[in-house]
């Protein structure tokens, strides 16, 4: 089984996109059963709200631009995301911290339930406009994928797992990452950004062929999330 370690969050829309991609690639490659996937936490925008607000709203007063030119950029967002399946409806986006999220993932990936989970959060940010800072949501989505709902209630209750979640972010850091999502194959081979299927499938057959060099394929202005730019 080879890694592909997946800095993300679940605030960015080319990450749910990119994901999608990289899904498609390796059943494209017929590699399922070669390949592990490894989700690794990264907030776009740390100062986000605990109680949620309207994301239009919310991304006019981070950036400073008014609420029809956040619909615009909605609105190339949703068109990325039809090009591979998904239908995003940004004008029911709740604009909330995804902290909490984030830790309850690394609940999830205890019991192996890491990558269930992981799609129905960015399901529910992108496509369904759930509130992903609300307990009762978050209680919802993590029970659906079989985790026990006392545990989940208790570990939403206490600060257990961000040492995890910091973790992953301290080492996005270190290793120059800049802008979600980002991939790492085998730790051989990088692509940043929700690139076409084919970059993902060059890096993942370069990575099972235990190339030994590691090297960004970045090959196209691929679209990607940096800090506040995409913090939806």
């Amino acid at each position: 089984m080879m890694n592909i370690e997946i800095w993300s969050d679940y605030s960015c829309p080319f990450c749910y996109i990119g994901k999608r991609k990289l899904e498609n690639a390796i059943k494209e490659l017929g590699v399922e059963n070669k390949i592990k996937l490894v989700f690794k936490a990264y907030q776009l925008n740390p100062d986000a709200p605990e109680v949620a607000i309207d994301g239009i709203e919310g991304l006019s007063k981070i950036k400073g631009i008014p609420k029809e030119q956040v619909k615009v950029m909605y609105g190339q967002a949703t068109t990325y995301a039809k090009m591979v399946g998904l239908d995003y409806h940004m004008d029911k986006i709740q604009y909330v911290s995804t902290y909490k999220a984030h830790r309850l993932a690394k609940l999830a990936k205890k019991y192996g339930k890491e990558s269930e989970l992981t799609e129905l959060l960015m399901d529910g940010y992108f496509v369904k406009g759930l509130n992903l800072g609300d307990h009762d949501t978050l209680t919802k989505l993590a029970t659906s994928v079989g985790l026990d709902e006392e545990l989940v209630k208790s570990i939403l209750n206490t600060n257990e797992f961000a040492n995890l979640v910091d973790k992953d972010i301290e080492e996005a850091e270190s290793i120059g990452i800049q802008g979600v999502p980002f991939f790492i194959f085998g730790r051989k081979y990088a692509v940043s950004g929700a690139q076409d299927t084919a970059i993902f499938k060059q890096a993942i057959t370069k990575a099972l062929e235990e190339t030994k060099s590691f090297t960004l394929l970045d090959e196209e202005d691929a679209p990607k999330c940096e800090g506040d730019e995409c913090s939806i």
